[in-house]
């Protein structure tokens, strides 16, 4: 999704969590990357457990040169976490890259 400032990023990661297909997910990763009118850069994560994941998003974010941009990440089809592999391979599959 396309925002302008932490307030939007707020409110999208509030709106997805609300509905209840989301709303039983653990471990959620959320990445964000938005410029300011300023001009200056406020990007974060927040990795709820899934160690690396954040870091590796926002990596990802940079090599795209993505800005203005939130990722959240809802895995809800079990209590156990993506690992770093299957993050991998899914941030690949999303991208088109074949690795």
């Amino acid at each position: 999704m396309t925002v302008s400032c932490y307030n939007d990023i707020r409110n999208f990661s509030q709106i997805i969590l609300q509905n209840p297909l989301n709303a039983s997910a653990v471990h959620n990763i959320i990445v964000y990357r938005c410029y300011y009118q300023s001009g200056q850069l406020h990007e974060g994560f927040d990795d709820d457990g899934e160690i690396g994941a954040g870091r590796q998003l926002i990596n990802h974010m940079k090599q795209y040169s993505m800005q203005n941009f939130v990722a959240l990440i809802t895995p809800k089809a079990s209590h156990w976490r993506l690992g770093p592999k299957r993050l991998y391979l899914h941030l690949n599959f999303c991208s088109g890259e074949k690795k």
